[in-house]
């Protein structure tokens, strides 16, 4: 390894990333295809943004001009799960602050970092907001593989984790490429209560409970699935029952580690929240981008 790809590793881990990891920037031809056919069989539902950019998606060289490497890059969030009888659930990713604001900074000081060692270097990044496939970088750049439910697993926090990434035209020392570890369990798809998981590491969000919690506008419809678990806001039922994350869910020491208003959430009084209390309580935190009315238009359907 040389002295800049480990530096920035380190650096990357002294700014509170819990793994680092760097492959190649090349098309991803196959991820093109894959996304092309998820596409043409309406999966993305009203997530219309899905549909644009489908060349960069798959070419990181589309986005940044003599890109040589990107480095992907890991941020564990909250594990701790709700206690059995919790009326309303959130997403355990939406425990805590806005992970988006987090991660830009940590990025950003990554970038900083990446140009003291070389000024020549150009360099963007992304977490959620530019057209990149993310989990097949992290992939790629070997920091876990993508289980059945279309997430990716890291053997040390499991499926727990946001990715960023850095798109730089340095070259640097790549990393072997995670490789399945899920074998023949499908607990995740046998676990899914309405079959948004699909044979073949596939899923068809116009199924999933966090689609419809989240990504609809306006009213359901007859498709909208009759029972959301208990969720108001995303779903970690795919989660939750993978082998890779039970060390996580049972070892609430690490729940100590990371930043999350639970506390909070269970005092809530869903049923009577105000708007102005909504945006007091959630102003930075990822249930604000869905919004006030949708929320209760969530909580209204778990009656």
């Amino acid at each position: 390894m040389n002295e800049l790809t480990r530096a920035i590793k380190e650096k990357a881990l002294s700014l509170g990333f819990s793994a680092c990891g760097i492959a190649a920037a090349q098309p991803l031809h196959e991820d093109r295809e894959y996304l092309k056919t998820w596409l043409d069989h309406g999966f993305q539902g009203q997530m219309q943004y899905m549909e644009r950019n489908i060349e960069k998606r798959a070419d990181p060289t589309k986005l940044l001009e003599g890109a040589a490497s990107v480095i992907s890059l890991l941020y564990p969030y909250n594990p701790t799960p709700y206690p059995d009888g919790q009326t309303y659930k959130i997403a355990k990713y939406a425990s805590g602050p806005d992970y988006h604001r987090i991660i830009k900074i940590m990025l950003q000081g990554l970038m900083t970092f990446i140009s003291e060692f070389d000024e020549t270097a150009l360099s963007v990044a992304s977490v959620d907001a530019a057209p990149v496939l993310d989990k097949r970088w992290a992939q790629r750049a070997g920091l876990g593989w993508i289980g059945k439910n279309t997430l990716l697993i890291n053997p040390e926090v499991g499926s727990f984790c946001n990715i960023g990434e850095i798109i730089t035209t340095l070259r640097l020392d790549y990393d072997t490429p995670g490789t399945d570890q899920c074998g023949n369990c499908r607990k995740c798809l046998d676990a899914c209560p309405t079959h948004a998981i699909t044979e073949g590491i596939s899923m068809n969000a116009t199924q999933c409970i966090a689609y419809h919690t989240i990504e609809v506008k306006g009213d359901f419809d007859e498709s909208t699935p009759k029972d959301f678990k208990g969720y108001i806001y995303g779903c970690d039922i795919c989660q939750d029952v993978c082998p890779y994350n039970h060390k996580i869910l049972t070892d609430h020491t690490t729940a100590g580690d990371y930043e999350t208003h639970n506390d909070n959430f269970k005092e809530i009084q869903w049923d009577q929240l105000s708007p102005e209390d909504f945006l007091k309580i959630f102003h930075d935190t990822p249930l604000a981008r869905t919004g006030y009315q949708n929320i209760q238009r969530n909580i209204k359907h778990q009656r």
